[in-house]
């Protein structure tokens, strides 16, 4: 069906806020050369503001309290475009605290941001009385402008400690963890399911030490709404790629959508269904010493039952909603089986 302008602008309004951050610099400096002295002074003042220990650094590290822009009607359009859609395999007890796996990545995550950091697809009537903030990287939080505007979606930047310090607000804290980041980016391709998670521990960590629940969630589609070009391994873009996402921890994929108009080839995503499962809570002891030798087991456990429920979530639902994979769930990072000796 094909979309209406609405829907289109809507999920063209997450690509503007993706690609924000480069614009918001150019607007800076553009700004601060040639304003006059008061505005050069309020630049200023809002960078050393952002920028600096204090105040302007709370909300990024402890997950903001009010989220105005969540519930941006045009949110639902952005979800009504591919079509979007969430399903709940358990009740999840607001009294608890959770920490959510999101897989894959994908290019840009975009089910993540309007599942959790929107009310695209009602999350806080299908999960009542959760608190969710979905984590991004520390950059964008020293980013003007960009900052502020995910602020006000409920986001906070995925650092271990701030992590910490919002599940320790009180009960029905939920973060939401892209948890194989920019090197799992690189790895996507449509309708393949590959990730990074055989040596991710830190979320399991968090969730141990803290004593939240693990939550994982496949989101069937992420990777098919745009066209990627992977260049083969060794190649000169290749070895940019690695060393970028090793210098700056960013990934670079080469990928395009559709034109908004006219043009077949753009930066709009693709109309592809994405259907996200969120998983039933998986619960974890509560170990404060997470690197002691009772925490290292607890943790190494607790992974080994995620990943077990993350497979079973792609079995159960591989035939409903990915009718059409050319691949398998795959785990990159897991080390090979040891042979029997």
């Amino acid at each position: 069906m094909a979309a209406t302008i609405s829907q289109k602008l809507g999920a063209l309004l997450y690509i503007l806020l993706f690609t924000a951050g480069f614009y918001c610099w150019i607007a800076y400096f553009c700004a601060f050369y040639y304003g006059g002295i008061i505005t050069r002074t309020l630049l200023l003042l809002y960078t050393a503001y952002i920028w600096l220990p204090g105040l302007g650094r709370v909300a990024p590290t402890h997950g903001p309290d009010h989220a105005y822009f969540r519930g941006n009607p045009a949110w639902k359009k952005a979800a009504e475009y591919y079509p979007m859609t969430l399903k709940k395999t358990a009740e999840l007890d607001p009294s608890k605290s959770y920490v959510f796996g999101f897989h894959p990545h994908g290019i840009i995550s975009m089910s993540a941001f309007v599942a959790f950091a929107t009310e695209g697809l009602n999350i806080s009537k299908i999960f009542p009385g959760l608190t969710f903030h979905v984590l991004t990287l520390v950059q964008n939080f020293f980013t003007p402008f960009v900052r502020d505007v995910l602020l006000q979606h409920g986001m906070a930047d995925c650092a271990r400690q701030t992590c910490i310090n919002i599940l320790k607000k009180g009960h029905g804290r939920a973060i939401v963890l892209c948890v194989g980041g920019a090197r799992e980016a690189l790895l996507a391709e449509q309708e393949q399911f590959q990730i990074v998670l055989g040596k991710r521990m830190g979320f399991v960590r968090i969730a141990v030490q803290t004593g939240s629940c693990l939550v994982p969630v496949i989101s069937f589609g992420e990777n098919n709404i745009f066209q990627v070009s992977r260049p083969e391994e060794k190649s000169f873009m290749a070895t940019v790629q690695k060393y970028l996402l090793k210098a700056v921890g960013l990934g670079f994929p080469l990928f395009h959508g559709k034109g908004l108009l006219v043009s077949p080839v753009g930066v709009m995503p693709y109309q592809s269904p994405i259907r996200l499962v969120v998983g039933a809570p998986i619960e974890v002891p509560h170990v404060a010493d997470v690197y002691s030798e009772e925490g290292k087991r607890v943790v190494a456990e607790a992974h080994a039952q995620y990943v077990k429920a993350l497979r079973g979530l792609w079995d159960k639902y591989k035939n409903q909603y990915a009718l059409n994979r050319k691949g398998t769930f795959k785990i990159v990072d897991l080390p090979p089986p040891k042979s029997a000796e």
